[in-house]
C-alpha cells in the first residue's frame, strides 16, 4: 500500500482542462481519478480526502498502486504505507464521513437517510428544537459518534458497530466535529444529480484488533468513498 500527499497546482490543472472549483464538485473527483486511471475499465482501488484549508488544495490518498501524475498538475509525494499496530495502542484520528443509515420504508424498500437530518427532524417533530441549547454542529457531532459506535438492527439481526467491526474503540469525550456540509453536483455524462452530506470528525481511539483496524486504514470506513469520504488518518498520541 502507498500513502500520498498531492498538492494541486491550479494553473497546471487549468491548462489541461481539469479545473477545480472545490473538493465537493465532480471535477475534483475527476482530478483525483487522473492519478490512477490508466485504462477505461479501471475500478477504484484507493481512498482519499481533500484538504482545501490552504490556498493550494491538497489530496491525501491511500492506494494499492502508486499514483502517477500523467498530466503534470501535482506536487506529489508518495511513500510505502506499512502501519505498525498493537492491541491497546492509542491513536489520534481524523476522518471525513458520510453519516447515513439505511431503513425500510412503507414499501419494504431500503432508503438511505442522513442521520443528522433525521435527528433534527425528530427533535423538531417533538417541538423541542427551539428549546435545545446546542447548534446543528453539536447535533452532527453526537450523531457522528453514534454512527461510529452504535450497534444497529437489520432484519431482526443485531450488527456490530462500525468501530467494533473495524477493530477500534472511540473515546467519545475526545471527539470533535467540523464542517457538516451538504454537497450537491451533477455528473457531466448523464446529468444525474449527486447529493450527500459530509462531516469531519477528529479525536482519540484505541486499537482493539490490529488486523481489522489495518483494513480500515487501507480500505476506508463508511459509504461514498468514491467522492472523498472514509479515509481515516491517524498518528500516535503523544
Amino acid at each position: 500500500m502507498f500513502f500520498s500527499r498531492a498538492v494541486v497546482d491550479l494553473r497546471q490543472a487549468h491548462r489541461v482542462g481539469l479545473s477545480v472549483a472545490g473538493d465537493s464538485d465532480y471535477q475534483g473527483h475527476q482530478l483525483v481519478w487522473s492519478l490512477f486511471r490508466d485504462h477505461a475499465e479501471r475500478e477504484r482501488d484507493f481512498v482519499y480526502r481533500w484538504d482545501t484549508a490552504s490556498q493550494a488544495p491538497v489530496i491525501y490518498v491511500v492506494s494499492e498502486r502508486e499514483p502517477q501524475d500523467r498530466e503534470g498538475v501535482f506536487e506529489l509525494l508518495t511513500k510505502d504505507f506499512r502501519p505498525s499496530l498493537e492491541k491497546g495502542q492509542r491513536l489520534a484520528f481524523s476522518v471525513r464521513i458520510n453519516p447515513v443509515v439505511k431503513r425500510r420504508d412503507e414499501n419494504n424498500k431500503r432508503v438511505v437517510h442522513d442521520v443528522v437530518m433525521n435527528a433534527k427532524k425528530a427533535i423538531k417533530d417533538a417541538g423541542e428544537w427551539s428549546s435545545r441549547e446546542f447548534t446543528l454542529l453539536d447535533l452532527a457531532r453526537d450523531e457522528g459518534i453514534k454512527w461510529l459506535t452504535s450497534t444497529s438492527e437489520t432484519d431482526g439481526k443485531t450488527l456490530k458497530s462500525r468501530a467494533e467491526k473495524g477493530g477500534f474503540e472511540v473515546k467519545a469525550s475526545s471527539v470533535g466535529a467540523e464542517n457538516y456540509v451538504r454537497r450537491t453536483f451533477k455528473k457531466p455524462r448523464n446529468g444525474r444529480g449527486v447529493t450527500f452530506a459530509t462531516l469531519d470528525l477528529h479525536g482519540e481511539l484505541v486499537v482493539n484488533d490490529p488486523e481489522a483496524f489495518k483494513h480500515v486504514l487501507f480500505e476506508g470506513i463508511g459509504p461514498t468513498k468514491a467522492y472523498g469520504c472514509g479515509l481515516m488518518m491517524v498518528r500516535p498520541v503523544i
